[in-house]
């Protein structure tokens, strides 16, 4: 999971979130396939300092 801003249409900053995962066949990669999902400024908060405190893989 990574941490990410986006630039919206009236130029403001959003706090998102990514998820990327790789599909492989036979170990072989394919494709890959992204998410991103919007969060507030508290979550973005919480989950920073979750890092900072090694609870998160990042």
């Amino acid at each position: 999971m990574e941490d990410w801003h986006d630039v919206l249409d009236n130029a403001s900053l959003e706090h998102v979130l990514i998820n990327s995962n790789v599909f492989k066949r036979d170990g072989q990669f394919v494709h890959t396939r992204c998410f991103t999902s919007s969060i507030s400024e508290t979550v973005y908060e919480q989950l920073k300092s979750e890092m900072l405190r090694g609870r998160r893989a990042g």
